[in-house]
């Protein structure tokens, strides 16, 4: 259960770095906006057509799935 609990904490902590990246990407192309990881956010993201961003984007998704299990 330890480890469990050990991973899952590993995963939110790179999942938080990502979302992190995604706030300074954001501030390098002068957006002010802050995201918002909602469907609606994430589908705010994507229009924008930063690579880096929907990179990223794919990552957070990739790493919500065991998160939320």
């Amino acid at each position: 259960m330890q480890g469990k609990l050990r991973r899952r904490a590993y995963l939110v902590w790179k999942r938080t770095g990502f979302k992190n990246k995604i706030s300074a990407e954001l501030d390098r192309w002068g957006i002010l906006k802050d995201p918002s990881y909602s469907e609606d956010g994430r589908k705010w993201l994507r229009s924008l057509e930063i690579d880096s961003v929907n990179d990223y984007l794919t990552i957070i998704e990739a790493l919500s799935e065991p998160i939320d299990r």
